[in-house]
């Protein structure tokens, strides 16, 4: 199987969206089909949440959705940040039966990502829930999407049973 023989798709083009979908098609030299979604832009490669056949086709839907701090009027029962945007994407994925692997980018705490992990195992998700904070400034997004000082991946939990002894917990 070919890495590029199916499409990613980022949802959420702000800073963190745009400067990773640039660094992934400058990484694979451009043989890499990225379709990015943000609701509140218009771009030339834009990807239609509404067209359940599109969606099913990607590899890995990445999350890049604005996660600002949690207010009396946002969502977050644990408080933290604003969920609501992550939700909707998660809700769409979900409602289109998507089985593939969905890797947060937004920023969250480690309780917001309990949160989002317990309530998709609540309502029975097919996809497998990863989470892969960025480390971003936004003045360098590009480079530093480029060249990342750090990079955490948390995972799912049965890609956690796969992992050494000493790589579940941390």
């Amino acid at each position: 199987m070919n890495l590029f023989d199916k499409p990613v798709a980022v949802v959420g083009m702000g800073v963190c969206g745009n400067a990773f979908i640039n660094a992934m098609t400058h990484r694979s030299n451009g043989q890499l089909k990225v379709y990015g979604y943000d609701k509140h832009k218009d771009t030339h490669k834009v990807l239609r949440l509404e067209e359940k056949r599109t969606v099913l086709s990607f590899r890995v839907v990445f999350v890049c959705v604005s996660t600002p701090a949690a207010t009396s009027n946002t969502y977050n029962p644990k408080g933290g940040y604003d969920l609501s945007a992550v939700l909707d994407v998660l809700k769409t994925l979900h409602d289109y039966a998507y089985a593939g692997d969905v890797v947060l980018r937004s920023t969250l705490t480690p309780f917001d990502v309990d949160y989002l992990q317990e309530t998709m195992t609540q309502v029975d998700c097919k996809f497998r829930l990863h989470t892969m904070p960025e480390f971003l400034r936004a003045a360098t997004a590009f480079e530093d999407a480029m060249h990342p000082g750090r990079i955490l991946f948390g995972v799912c939990p049965e890609w956690a049973s796969l992992l050494g002894p000493g790589m579940q917990e941390n």
